[in-house]
């Protein structure tokens, strides 16, 4: 399987992008691509079909209007399997008489990053990174001769793979016979289904079962159907594909929504059209799906972005997915397997940059005109102190619904601040009082969890605390005061060892204050992390596992959040 996370992928002249090469900075499993229409989105897709051929040639519909040459680059980091290729041991002299032998010389080439350039020929090495470094003592050609090498050390990691294209406008229509190819616009979809359910020499299980229950398993609990099936017109001779729905009967593909379209759509792209490469293997596959937010609801939209997120984790495939969603943002923002491109254009050309920042993404947000009130209303909110808080919780609730939950996706947390508790208010939002903040508007679904503070068991808790928990109830929310003094007093002692490297355990009791026992079985140490309440929490949560995560009342408490978020989510227990 090609490991696309080594390459980078610019165009130079090439449409809307100008002089300066612009485009991935690595290509990630999944890879959204943002901006404003026009912006240059879909250009990057469009150059991915050359690639894959064996001899690349620039589509004239993508030359830029100027007596310049379109130009594709590949960057490649390279490395000690890489260079091996041409880079013998047993080769040594000429230009490269001040090393040892090639190989030697090669090392210097470690990690360093080579620009290519397609063309007609295959790729050709235009430069090195840091050339005036390692080409110092190369003789005569010495640097020619080494970047022609380094050319021939890189094959091109598009080449023999397919691309799957969805554009924004596209349907699902009856078709008469025609051969197995199915287009942009979703033409040749219904031929691709109605031949495995009707050829001897075809599975049919691959739609009766594979893609029915994938498609249940997004649609679900909105939809669900029974059957998939085709009929042929008799009098147009066209196919059919129906679907049976267990609340309705059934239906006509044709006359669902294009919504519904869509997702059969990307179901036919990676499972029908990648059968036949074993266990769903999709290393041979890209995937170019544009606009899929199209006529679905945010919750289908989640739903179908979770499950590309899964194939391309579980099966190898790589996703070019453009998108105005701030949907997309949500989920993937902070996701290691896939990455935001912003695509702007200030009116003679297209820049494209990787998102990497919190000011960067509000960057998205304002050039998609996306608005506080537009993102915020997140399934549910859970409220927590801070951002220690949040880690912890969001540990202890992967654990307790076994990586079904996510931030993100099913609920997102928000810190208050402990101080600031006393100006926040549950109450009906539509009351007219201006006490505090109203929990509520800014989202109905409100879980808050609250440090209790108690130093002792008979310590009450405070006024403000049961105001809270009160209010937030009344409205059918939950609510969370820790048993102990705060969120610290659910890591198990053991577990503060371990994470902090301690020679000693520190017993840390229901109402004890966690960095004070840390202290007295480590100077300095309890002291340290008290000002780096997140830094401990990430240390401490790599540790907690379904094993040792249980303390206390915390399984309770959280298996609590989860049955709501659940239930706010419309999601079925595993």
């Amino acid at each position: 399987m090609t490991d696309f996370s080594r390459y980078s992928l610019k165009l130079e002249n090439l449409k809307c992008f100008g002089v300066g090469s612009e485009g991935f900075e690595s290509i990630k499993p999944i890879n959204i691509i943002i901006g404003r229409n026009n912006a240059g989105k879909s250009t990057l897709l469009d150059i991915i079909p050359s690639l894959t051929n064996d001899r690349y040639e620039c589509p004239s519909i993508l030359r830029r209007n100027n007596n310049k040459d379109p130009c594709v680059y590949l960057g490649v980091r390279l490395t000690p399997d890489l260079l091996a290729r041409q880079f013998k041991e047993t080769e040594r002299g000429g230009a490269y008489v001040n090393f040892r032998n090639l190989q030697h010389f090669s090392q210097r080439l470690h990690d360093l990053n080579a620009i290519l350039k397609f063309s007609p020929r295959g790729l050709t090495c235009q430069t090195v990174e840091k050339t005036e470094e390692w080409s110092r003592n190369l003789l005569g050609n010495g640097i020619a001769d080494c970047l022609n090498r380094v050319g021939l050390c890189i094959t091109n990691p598009f080449l023999g793979l397919r691309f799957h294209r969805l554009h924004p406008d596209r349907s699902l229509k009856p078709e008469e016979d025609r051969p197995l190819d199915v287009i942009g616009d979703g033409t040749g979809a219904t031929t691709a289904i109605q031949r495995y359910l009707t050829k001897d020499h075809l599975p049919p299980e691959l739609i009766q079962k594979t893609l029915l229950n994938q498609l249940n398993e997004i649609v679900q609990p909105d939809a669900e159907f029974s059957e998939i099936v085709v009929r042929q017109d008799e009098d147009s001779k066209k196919w059919e594909v129906f679907l049976n729905e267990v609340s309705k009967g059934r239906i006509r593909l044709s006359q669902s929504g294009h919504g519904l379209q869509s997702i059969i759509l990307v179901l036919v792209h990676t499972i029908v059209l990648t059968h036949g490469d074993g266990d769903g293997d999709l290393s041979g596959h890209l995937f170019g799906f544009e606009e899929l937010e199209n006529n679905l609801h945010p919750a289908l939209l989640r739903r179908l972005l979770k499950y590309l997120s899964r194939i391309a984790r579980n099966h190898g495939g790589t996703f070019f997915l453009t998108t105005h969603s701030h949907v997309a943002i949500d989920m993937f923002r902070r996701d290691s397997e896939a990455q935001i491109l912003h695509v702007t254009h200030d009116g003679d050309n297209a820049k494209a940059r990787t998102l990497t920042t919190y000011i960067h993404h509000n960057g998205v947000l304002d050039d998609l005109d996306i608005r506080a009130s537009d993102i915020l209303q997140a399934n549910c909110v859970i409220w927590v102190e801070g951002p220690s808080d949040r880690i912890y919780v969001n540990r202890w609730i992967e654990i307790a619904s076994n990586g079904e939950l996510e931030e993100g996706i099913h609920y997102q947390c928000v810190f208050y601040g402990g101080r600031l508790l006393a100006h926040l208010n549950g109450s009906d939002p539509d009351e007219l009082d201006d006490e505090g903040v109203k929990i509520l508007r800014l989202n109905r679904k409100a879980c808050i969890i609250i440090d209790s503070d108690k130093r002792a068991q008979q310590t009450p808790i405070n006024l403000t605390k049961r105001r809270i928990e009160q209010e937030v109830n009344e409205m059918g929310g939950e609510v969370w005061i820790t048993k102990g003094k705060e969120v610290e007093n659910y890591v198990p002692a053991l577990i503060f060892q371990n994470a902090l490297e301690l020679t000693v355990e520190p017993q840390v009791g229901l109402y004890d204050d966690a960095f004070t026992k840390i202290e007295c079985v480590a100077e300095g140490v309890g002291e340290r992390y008290r000002k780096k309440k997140p830094l401990l929490a990430e240390k401490v949560t790599t540790l907690i596992n379904e094993h040792n995560w249980v303390i206390h009342d915390l399984d309770q408490q959280v298996m609590k959040i989860c049955d709501r978020i659940r239930v706010w989510n419309n999601v079925r227990e595993n």
